[in-house]
């Protein structure tokens, strides 16, 4: 690993409390337009109790729509379903 002798570690350890805030939005608003009715449905299964698998919507997503998303995101999003 090459790494520079100059690196101020106060100001990264400054940097890593910071909050990042604005323009950030959900996953599951940036998808495409294409991906909206799969995801419609996804949200239809979890509201009739259906559990499905994060790492199979990830690998659709990706396959499919071009879309790259964690699995842990994706996972949070069918949980928040799930509790409402």
């Amino acid at each position: 690993m090459n790494m520079s002798t100059n690196i101020d570690i106060n100001k990264l350890l400054e940097k890593a409390l910071e909050k990042n805030r604005g323009g950030v939005s959900a996953w599951y608003e940036r998808v495409p337009k294409e991906a909206e009715p799969f995801l419609n449905g996804i949200k239809d299964m979890v509201a009739e109790g259906k559990r499905p698998i994060p790492s199979n919507i990830v690998r659709i997503l990706n396959d499919e729509f071009g879309f790259e998303i964690s699995r842990s995101r994706v996972s949070v999003w069918l949980q928040g379903l799930a509790n409402e």
